[in-house]
C-alpha cells in the first residue's frame, strides 16, 4: 500500500504506585506523538473499540470511581502536544475482525491478552463473557450509560468553572466556604485535575465552613 512504517521502542520505568499497565500507557503516547511530529502529523488515531470501552467501564467501576472513570474513554484528547483521537469507538471488537477476516487481511493476536496476571485482560477474558451469557447486547447498554456518565460529569465541569470564576483561581477560602459542601468539593476537584494534580490520603483534618472531616481523597 505505499505506507511508510515507522517503528519505536521504548523503556517503561514504573514509579511507586504505579501500575505497569499505567506506565506503558504513558510511554506509549509519548512515542506515538514523537513519532507522529517526525512525520509532521497533526493527529494521531487509535484503535480502541467498544469492547475496551465497556472493559474501561468494569475496571473503573472495581476502583470506586468517579464520574471521570465512568465516563469511559474521550472520542478525542490532547497529549504530549499531540491530538489523539479514537474513530472506532462505537464498533465492537467482533465486528472490526469479521472486517479485517473478510478483507483478507492477516490477524495477529497480542499474546500479552491472554495474561491474567494484569487486571484488564482478567475482565476480558472472564468478565466480559459472562456478561455476554447473562447480558446479551450488554456493550451497547454500558456505552449509554458512560454516556450519561459524561454528560453529568460535562455540567459538573461547567457549573465548576462557574463557581472558580467567582471565587478565584487558586480558589480563595472566604468565597469557597459561601458554597455548599458538594459545590466546594467540585470546584476544588475541577481545580486540581486542571493542573494535573491527584488526589491524596491526607492524615490530617480539614475545616471549612463550620463542618470538619478526615476524608480519602482518590
Amino acid at each position: 500500500m505505499d505506507v511508510q512504517v515507522r517503528v519505536a521502542q521504548v523503556r517503561v520505568p514504573v514509579a511507586s504506585g504505579q501500575s505497569l499497565e499505567e506506565a506503558a500507557r504513558t510511554a506509549r503516547y509519548g512515542a506515538l506523538a514523537d513519532l507522529a511530529k517526525e512525520c509532521g502529523a497533526t493527529w494521531v488515531l487509535l484503535g480502541q473499540h467498544a469492547d475496551d470501552q465497556a472493559e474501561s467501564l468494569m475496571l473503573a467501576l472495581s476502583r470506586g470511581a468517579g464520574l471521570p472513570g465512568l465516563s469511559g474513554m474521550g472520542a478525542s484528547f490532547e497529549r504530549n502536544g499531540m491530538r489523539f483521537a479514537r474513530p472506532l469507538l462505537h464498533l465492537s471488537a467482533a465486528t472490526l475482525r469479521a472486517y479485517v477476516e473478510v478483507s483478507g487481511t492477516g490477524l495477529v493476536d497480542d499474546p500479552s491478552n491472554s495474561d491474567h496476571r494484569f487486571t484488564r485482560n482478567r475482565i476480558r477474558g472472564v468478565l466480559m463473557p459472562a456478561w455476554e451469557r447473562c447480558f446479551p447486547g450488554f456493550r451497547d447498554r454500558l456505552l449509554r450509560s458512560m454516556g450519561h456518565a459524561a454528560q453529568a460529569q460535562r455540567l459538573l465541569d461547567e457549573l465548576a468553572r462557574s463557581d472558580l470564576a467567582d471565587i478565584g483561581v487558586p480558589p480563595r477560602l472566604k468565597p469557597l466556604q459561601a458554597l455548599s459542601r458538594d459545590r466546594q468539593t467540585n470546584a476544588l476537584r475541577h481545580w486540581l485535575r486542571a493542573h494535573e494534580a491527584r488526589w491524596v490520603q491526607v492524615p490530617c483534618t480539614v475545616k471549612v465552613s463550620g463542618w470538619s472531616t478526615a476524608p480519602t481523597y482518590n
